[in-house]
C-alpha cells in the first residue's frame, strides 16, 4: 500500500494527462486486481485534490468570523453547514465508510474489504456487449491472425 500511495501522491504532484500504471507494483513487473481497486479509489482522493480549495469572500466569511469571536461556536452557523462537505472524497475503504464492527460481522482489515469487493464484482460483472460491426471486424482480425500462424 505504501508504494501505491507514495506513486499516486508523485502523480498529483505531476498531474500528468493520464494514470497508466494503476494496479501495477514493484515498479511494473506485477498487477493486482486487489492494487487496481486500492488505487480507484485513491484516484478519487486526486480528483477530489486537483479540484483545489475556492478562497473568496464566501468561502472566507470574515464578517461571520468577527461576528461570532474567537471563542464562538462555528458549527452551529448556517455558514458551516451550508459549506461542511464541498471537499469530502467519497471513499469506499477508508473514512466514514468502514464497516463497524457488530457480534455477527466483524471488522475487516483493507485487504479483506478489497478481496471482497472484487469477488463480488468478478462475480457480477457482465461487459456491455459489442456492437454487431465491431464483433464481425475483430472476428475476421481473429480469421486472419489465426490462418497466418496456424495454417
Amino acid at each position: 500500500m505504501t508504494e501505491l500511495t507514495a506513486s499516486l501522491m508523485q502523480t498529483f504532484f505531476t498531474r500528468p494527462a493520464t494514470l497508466d500504471y494503476l494496479g501495477s507494483l514493484d515498479q511494473g513487473l506485477t498487477y493486482s486486481l486487489h492494487a487496481l481497486l486500492l488505487c480507484n479509489d485513491l484516484a478519487g482522493l486526486l480528483r477530489t485534490m486537483w479540484q483545489g480549495v475556492a478562497i473568496d469572500e464566501e468561502s472566507l466569511a470574515l464578517d461571520l468570523a468577527r461576528a461570532v469571536g474567537p471563542r464562538g461556536n462555528y458549527l452551529a452557523q448556517q455558514h458551516t453547514v451550508d459549506h461542511c462537505r464541498e471537499h469530502l472524497w467519497p471513499s469506499r475503504y477508508f473514512g466514514p465508510n468502514l464497516p463497524l464492527s457488530s457480534d455477527d460481522r466483524p471488522d475487516q482489515d483493507l485487504y479483506a474489504r478489497i478481496d471482497q469487493d472484487l469477488r463480488q464484482l468478478l462475480a457480477t460483472h457482465q461487459p456491455p456487449p459489442l456492437a454487431p460491426e465491431l464483433a464481425a471486424r475483430l472476428r475476421s482480425i481473429r480469421e486472419r491472425f489465426a490462418a497466418s500462424y496456424c495454417g
